[in-house]
């Protein structure tokens, strides 16, 4: 037997031997990217929600989302409907009331939808496929509602541009960056 031949058959064994471990995330085969993809496992349960610092409700269904997918055992499929254009198609196929209120959880077999941010409880229940009620008021924690009290009462609720324009607290960083580039934009324009 010659050098090339041996070369060669190593060569075979080391490929079946990546080929046996690429189902192993420890060890991912090379060529894993050319294999073909397992499908994913099938759940009723769909979250739609924005990306994380965009919306302080999503940030905090999220988190409730995590802790029931381990308290139940359940999975729960996400969807960005800011950056992703079939998630958000698949939104307004759901959204039938059209309230446009993100987040927004859907269970595919119940048919039931969970507008906006919700307690632990009403969620769990949506998990399991239970009926939700209409009218139920969720005890949602303090620090989503935010109140600022100017104490400017006296002042008939008129209020300034400049006070319209200076208060972005409330902001993320990415629409931060847009007021600003809206704001160099309006400039240049008046400068014309």
């Amino acid at each position: 037997m010659t050098f090339q031949t041996c070369v060669i058959i190593a060569a075979f064994f080391l490929a079946v031997a990546s080929f046996a471990d690429a189902g192993s995330p420890k060890n991912p085969s090379p060529l894993a990217p050319f294999l073909p993809r397992q499908k994913k496992k099938y759940t009723p349960l769909l979250f739609f929600t924005s990306p994380k610092g965009e919306m302080a409700e999503c940030d905090y269904m999220e988190s409730v989302i995590t802790d029931i997918e381990k308290e139940l055992g359940v999975k729960v499929e996400r969807f960005d409907i800011v950056r992703d254009r079939w998630a958000r198609i698949l939104y307004d196929r759901i959204d039938s009331a059209g309230k446009q209120q993100a987040p927004l959880l859907y269970h595919r077999e119940s048919r039931q939808i969970v507008y906006g941010p919700t307690d632990k409880n009403r969620v769990r229940a949506w998990a399991k496929g239970r009926w939700l009620s209409a009218n139920y008021r969720p005890t949602l924690p303090a620090e989503m509602f935010t109140v600022e009290d100017d104490g400017a009462e006296g002042s008939g609720g008129d209020v300034g541009e400049e006070d319209l324009v200076e208060d972005d607290s409330h902001l993320s960083p990415r629409q931060k960056e847009g007021k600003e580039s809206m704001k160099r934009r309006l400039e240049k324009g008046g400068k014309k």
